[in-house]
């Protein structure tokens, strides 16, 4: 089948794997494309996934017998180690009568898996889909990145039979989970990754959507199962629960039900991550950094003995001191909320027992209801704070400081509106913020957040307005909270 009269062609992309067939061309007509479609189609059958070096060349011979006229360049033959994929790659000079034959046997570079390497292959598949994708990526060092992450998985998986699911893993980096998270184009409310300061992931968590985007397949719960199962092995269903859950001999979970796909590992927890070059300094860094600018944020308060958070605890400090983020609306820079008193009782304990934090000298904790109203106000005689002009924010101003029912439907990234005179973000709207105080005395039951949030209306959000809930109550995305400091004597 030759391909005379496409001068036009120079470059050429084929990918054959077990899901299907791409072409992409450079400069092709769409005769080409269908033409080599055809090709494809004529040696499907000759083409298994599960084959060694044996059955790439016997499908490169039968490819060169098809292109043996026209065609003057170099084929080129790239197999992954678990024989999962064909990559074509031919480069042309030109097509024409006169062509002589294609000399593809000097430019095959295959590196023979083992039968051990197909063994892990089929025990975690990769996905063929996100090979293929990286053919289409233009950003070089982004490329490179992701083909160190998948490596990164196989090997995972071959040395301790750990869950591959699409590059990723229980014990990878959360920067790196994070970096292929973007690379699929993941919102933030379509994933979650949960690792403590400095360890592994121990559970990664993506929804419905996320799940489709990642293997571009499946429309139902049953039918996204089945094609989990294709890569990390049978799933059993839970009759009460309705969910699909595989386990592996060391301990990894993989639960595929109504709220999305869990991969969890809590034996991981304790283990520092398997990174790649890429995010081993920002793995390192990145513990200091967060600490480095929850001190740097703190305010002093004139006239007063504390000092109040800038902003409200984001989802990534909270992340990075506990390892998890709850939060219903997902964003780094966003606030944490679905968080109870009693979560911000235990952050402050992990927070205080970091070294850095200890060499700073701070005690964080969170503010009492007065210093709370004092540090809102700031200055202001009125409902609402003072900006650094000097004017007061009334209701019909309310919307220049906060996000509440008026302008919102949801959280939003701190720091977005104006200060108040003290130079403190969001103290009106947003998340209600916790404090320290009973509601009633003597009754540690129930505890006082202010504030108001995203959904409270103007009323809710004044500077004296008391709401409360129980103490272990975590069940709203309108429920957060700001740091306090002391000098630690």
């Amino acid at each position: 089948m030759p391909l005379l009269g496409h001068e036009n062609v120079r470059h050429a992309t084929l990918l054959f794997c077990a899901e299907g067939v791409n072409v992409r061309t450079t400069g092709a007509e769409k005769g080409l494309e269908m033409e080599l479609k055809a090709i494809f189609s004529e040696i499907k059958d000759n083409f298994k996934a599960d084959e060694r070096l044996t059955g790439f060349k016997k499908v490169l011979s039968m490819f060169v017998n098809l292109w043996k006229s026209g065609i003057t360049g170099r084929v080129t033959l790239i197999a992954s180690s678990a024989v999962a994929l064909l990559l074509l790659v031919l480069t042309f000079r030109g097509c024409g009568s006169d062509s002589t034959k294609v000399m593809a046997a000097a430019e095959i570079k295959v590196d023979k898996p083992s039968v051990e390497s197909v063994q892990s292959a089929a025990r975690a598949p990769t996905n063929i889909g996100a090979e293929h994708s990286l053919v289409k990526r233009e950003e070089n060092s982004v490329r490179v990145q992701i083909q160190e992450i998948f490596a990164l998985a196989k090997a995972s998986a071959e040395e301790d039979f750990n869950i591959n699911f699409c590059g990723f893993f229980a014990g990878m980096s959360r920067y790196d989970a994070q970096d292929l998270a973007a690379y699929y184009k993941l919102k933030d409310d379509e994933y979650s990754v949960e690792a403590a300061p400095g360890k592994a992931v121990s559970k990664l968590w993506f929804s419905l959507k996320g799940v489709r985007r990642i293997t571009r397949g499946g429309s139902t719960v049953d039918e996204l199962a089945q094609i989990v199962a294709n890569r990390v092995g049978d799933m059993k269903r839970d009759l009460e629960s309705g969910e699909y859950v595989h386990r592996t001999i060391d301990g990894v979970v993989v639960t595929m039900g109504r709220k999305g796909l869990s991969i969890q590992n809590g034996s991981v927890a304790s283990k520092k991550p398997i990174v790649t070059k890429m995010n081993a300094q920002k793995e390192a860094n990145a513990p200091l950094k967060v600490i480095q600018g929850i001190i740097e944020n703190m305010v002093m308060i004139p006239g007063k003995n504390f000092m109040m958070g800038k902003f409200e605890v984001t989802q990534a400090q909270w992340q990075m001191v506990m390892g998890w983020n709850p939060s219903e609306f997902k964003g780094e820079d966003n606030p944490v909320e679905c968080v109870a008193w009693v979560d911000c009782k235990e952050f402050l304990e992990n927070l205080n027992a970091l070294s850095e934090v200890r060499a700073s000298g701070l005690r964080f904790r969170l503010p009492r209801e007065e210093e709370w109203e004092y540090a809102c106000r700031a200055g202001a005689t009125g409902d609402y704070c003072r900006l650094v002009d000097g004017t007061e924010i009334t209701k019909n101003t309310l919307s220049e400081v906060a996000w509440c029912k008026d302008n919102s439907d949801t959280t939003h990234p701190v720091g977005q509106k104006k200060p108040n005179a003290f130079g403190l973000y969001d103290m009106h709207g947003n998340v209600w913020e916790w404090c320290e105080d009973c509601y009633k005395a003597n009754d540690p039951l129930f505890r006082v957040h202010r504030g108001g949030s995203w959904d409270s209306d103007a009323g809710c959000c004044t500077a004296s307005n008391r709401g409360y809930n129980m103490s272990d109550y975590r069940h709203s995305n309108g429920y957060g909270f700001r740091l306090a400091a002391s000098q630690d004597k």
